[in-house]
């Protein structure tokens, strides 16, 4: 159980470190995994890499296979707009979760060599 509220979450890729926040307060940071290609940010479908930016929590999924997975607003309206003039799909259903339920969490865990990058996601 958590001592204070949560208003946002702050994702700091290049650390591996997602924390939950009250206000600019970290209550709880939890070590994470990111996708296959995480260098970057997010651009199309397909490129396996995780959005930056600052997104809502749209969704939660109590039935998913995963722990606690949470739906971002990815993307967002100037990210559409990009891919319509670029014609392609900026991709979707992007979600922060734990690991599967079925496998512990050390498999999931690689190095990342990157520049500094957050995701913001807050609850409004």
């Amino acid at each position: 159980m958590l001592s204070s509220p949560i208003d946002n979450i702050l994702v700091e890729k290049a650390k591996r470190q997602m924390h939950l926040r009250n206000g600019e307060t970290i209550v709880k940071t939890y070590r994470i995994s990111l996708g296959k290609n995480p260098v970057g940010a997010k651009v199309k479908s397909g490129d396996n890499k995780t959005p930056e930016g600052e997104y809502k929590i749209l969704l939660h999924n109590p039935k998913s296979k995963f722990h606690l997975s949470l739906r971002i607003s990815y993307p967002n309206e100037a990210q559409i707009q990009a891919a319509q003039k670029g014609n392609y799909n900026p991709g979707g259903d992007i979600m922060i979760h734990g690991t599967p339920n079925r496998y512990p969490a050390f498999l999931f865990s690689r190095p990342l060599k990157s520049r500094p990058a957050r995701i913001t996601i807050g609850k409004n």
